[in-house]
């Protein structure tokens, strides 16, 4: 099981950039967001279909970037390990709902864990983009293990969101 971190530009200017509109609540972004340019195919994994709904369905507000234009396409990764789509947490949205980032990958995990049939021990990928402070600074952090580790990744996200 293993996090890694990194700095990202703002999610907020790169969707200005891409002509694209940041939903209210948490967003599920492409995972070429940060590769993409302008006028091509904007690639969500297959998952975020799941995703999006699991979320929803649990009273918390999702959305999918991009879906409002002509570019979009799905991509079923053909892996033994299954991809969380990247979810990105505003700082705003962080502040009026602190627990968020916690009930979102908890809804996830126990997903996962009814999917899998309850070992909890298989492998997933996810990455989350949070924003921090008033200045739109992000990080991405990454997450390679198993399901049952996406506890501690919540808090991993949770303190990151909580950056100055």
């Amino acid at each position: 099981m293993g996090y890694t971190k990194k700095r990202v530009l703002s999610v907020a200017s790169r969707a200005v950039e891409l002509g694209l509109d940041m939903p209210s609540g948490v967003a599920i972004l492409p995972s070429n967001f940060d590769t993409v340019t302008p006028g091509e195919d904007l690639h969500f994994t297959y998952s975020a279909l799941t995703v999006t709904k699991l979320l929803r369905s649990n009273g918390i507000d999702a959305a999918r970037v991009g879906l409002d234009t002509k570019n979009v396409a799905y991509v079923h990764n053909r892996s033994a390990e299954w991809i969380v789509p990247v979810i990105f947490f505003g700082a705003e949205f962080i502040k009026q709902s602190p627990d968020l980032i916690g009930a979102s990958l908890n809804v996830i995990q126990d997903y996962l864990k009814s999917f899998f049939g309850g070992s909890g021990s298989e492998k997933i990928e996810a990455d989350v983009i949070v924003e921090y402070g008033k200045s739109g600074n992000c990080e991405r952090i990454s997450y390679k293990g198993d399901v049952e580790g996406l506890q501690a990744f919540a808090k991993v996200v949770a303190a990151a969101s909580r950056k100055k």
